[in-house]
């Protein structure tokens, strides 16, 4: 590979095995006994993991001078490494604006590191790929560099070193530095994706209030930011944890702020403040004052202790209240009664109510918290979302849980009168065993929709009641997935049902056919949006005649083509090897989530890769 020919020799794996000195060859009965006990050595040893060589920051510059002077072929950088070149640079140098002075030689260190990123930055310049060519299903090609030939020239100055097989298929990692302004920097560029997924999130919130979005796309998109976020975190944490966590990193970056504003944090204009207001705006930007309320709030809360805030003890919330005219301490308040209000809610889900398949980011966060007592910065972020939603819907907070349950109404109405209609009617495609399935999304939506779990749990618990579905009401996010765990199998199972049984397909051969013959005078809606959204619903062209009818029809019953053929011999008709046609699953984006919401699955990591795929199918 390019990459490694180019390198300089330096670079070294993380560990070298030693290579046994040459002997003379042995002969007769010892060349036999040394020859079975290589074979013996060959079945019973594991394959050797391929080296990883770690490229130290003093490579950097001499790797990419390597780089920029290979020829064949020329390298082009692909714009995804110019884009994070630039964001690292610009977040090194930004941070110090959070951190305030630091001493000289911390200073020093951090600005080499910089300049080596510079440097790297303006070799590398005249590779770097046009933006505007580079689209998101071909920004990885130029990931496959071939291998160059042995005429091409090698790169001036550039010693190769030779290449062992193991090393065909070693790995590369750039040094990682894990100091103080590393570990800032990374602090920093996690705050500005976080902003930058609040921005979008709430964007996406307001097109629901518009009726731009549904309910589900609007949940599901939120849900994936905050999987983002929490990978963010995550592949953070070995860097934070080096200072104390994420908790003690917010901490510290926040006596920051207030030294570098002149401020005390611990300043209060008023003896009932829980903050000094004066870095108000500063303290939102890394999730400081929801940190605060989750410090005090999650350590109470246990298996054997529920904390219970009385409703209006911090004050009433007025949804129809402006907030863009509310001082910064009036937001606070705002927040930190909505907050009191339902975090309790939470705990009981968390710990009281049974679990749920469609848990969100935010609810399994607080579940992991309620456990260790530990706040993150990405549960603080997390909680600011949830925020934000209200602070967007406002007085439609509770349409939510509207949508959820028009949705539950409409699936259980459905599947009622489907048992009732098949009561006494069989088919062999779907035995009577198979109906669980369907009374089993039933089960689903009378715990979920028309009972109220967490509101069981407060009554076992004697808690003073409250309305039905307190916690659902203010979760729009939680409504959406929730209802989108419904639809999910349903769809599915109703597919299932009708190809079983072929009520639709059949009958739209039928439909067509009458309609082609002018025998019918209006048109049938339902099936015509049905199939319209069916890709390829018969073979080759639209029938027009009755014996393309009836061939159309055989063919989706599972028939050969061949059985039409004009010298098909007598006798009984062949069948397609591919069987009968059924109606599609469609919706390929969404269905890339019910493992999640419907099945149980583990939380998502999503990387990049993971979201190009998404896109790509939603084209």
């Amino acid at each position: 590979m390019l990459w490694h020919r180019g390198s300089p020799k330096p670079l070294k794996p993380g560990h070298e095995t030693p290579q046994p000195k040459k002997s003379g060859r042995a002969k007769g009965k010892a060349r036999k006994a040394a020859k079975s006990h290589a074979n013996a050595i060959t079945k019973n040893s594991t394959p050797t993991k391929p080296p990883t060589y770690v490229i130290a920051i003093r490579d950097f510059v001499p790797l990419a001078e390597s780089i920029i002077n290979y020829k064949a072929p020329r390298v082009r950088v692909p714009s995804t490494f110019s884009t994070a070149l630039t964001r690292a640079i610009s977040a090194r140098r930004a941070h110090h604006s959070i951190l305030g002075e630091k001493n000289g030689a911390k200073q020093d260190g951090h600005t080499h590191f910089i300049s080596v990123l510079e440097r790297v930055q303006n070799i590398l310049q005249p590779l770097f790929s046009d933006q505007n060519q580079d689209t998101l299903a071909n920004k990885f090609d130029n990931l496959d560099v071939e291998e160059p030939s042995e005429e091409s020239a090698p790169a001036p100055d550039t010693t190769f070193p030779e290449t062992s097989e193991s090393d065909a298929d070693a790995s590369y990692e750039a040094e990682k530095v894990q100091d103080l302004d590393e570990m800032y920097s990374a602090f920093c560029l996690i705050i500005q994706d976080y902003h930058d997924f609040r921005v979008a999130i709430q964007e996406t919130w307001m097109g629901y209030r518009q009726g731009v979005f549904d309910l589900v796309s609007a949940s599901i998109m939120t849900n994936t930011a905050l999987e983002f976020a929490r990978r963010l975190e995550k592949d953070a944490a070995p860097l934070f944890d080096k200072f104390g966590g994420s908790a003690m990193v917010m901490e510290v970056v926040f006596e920051a702020q207030c030294k570098g504003m002149g401020e005390d944090k611990y300043f209060r204009e008023r003896p009932d403040d829980d903050l000094n207001f004066r870095v108000w705006e500063a303290a939102t930007q890394i999730y400081f004052p929801t940190y605060m309320f989750l410090q005090g709030f999650v350590l109470m809360v246990s298996n054997h202790n529920m904390p219970i805030i009385k409703p209006g003890y911090y004050g009433i919330y007025d949804p129809s209240s402006d907030r863009t005219k509310k001082t910064s301490r009036e937001k606070f308040k705002e927040d930190k009664i909505i907050l009191s209000e339902q975090f309790t809610e939470f705990a009981l889900l968390c710990i009281c109510a049974p679990d749920l398949l469609a848990a969100d980011e935010f609810i399994l966060s607080c579940k992991e918290a309620f456990k260790t007592h530990t706040v993150t910065l990405f549960l603080s972020f997390a909680t600011q979302v949830y925020l934000d939603i209200h602070h967007t819907l406002r007085a439609d907070v509770r349409r939510g849980l509207s949508d959820l349950m028009a949705t539950a109404e409409m699936i259980d109405e459905s599947i009622k009168e489907n048992l009732q209609y098949h009561k006494s009617l069989r088919i062999m495609g779907w035995p009577r065993s198979n109906d669980a399935v369907l009374e089993k999304i039933q089960q689903y939506i009378d715990l979920w929709v028309n009972r109220d779990p967490v509101g069981e749990a407060r009554r076992r618990l004697k808690q003073p009641p409250k309305e039905h579905h307190m916690m659902l009401s203010s979760h729009p996010l939680l409504c959406g997935l929730i209802t989108y765990s419904l639809k999910a199998p349903f769809q599915e199972l109703s597919l299932a049902f009708t190809d079983a049984w072929g009520s639709i397909l059949y009958t739209y051969h039928l439909y067509h056919a009458v309609r082609q013959e002018n025998l019918l005078r209006n048109k049938w809606l339902d099936m015509d949006v049905i199939m319209g959204i069916q890709e390829k619903v018969f073979v080759g062209d639209q029938p027009k005649t009755p014996e393309d009818y009836l061939k159309q029809f055989a063919l989706s019953m599972g028939w050969s083509a061949a059985a039409f053929a004009k010298d098909r011999r007598q006798g009984a008709l062949p069948v397609s090897s591919r069987g009968p046609k059924y109606l599609k699953e469609l919706a390929p984006v969404a269905q890339m989530f019910k493992s999640r919401f419907s099945e149980g699955s583990q939380q998502t990591d999503w990387t990049t890769a993971d979201i190009e795929q998404i896109i790509s199918k939603s084209n």
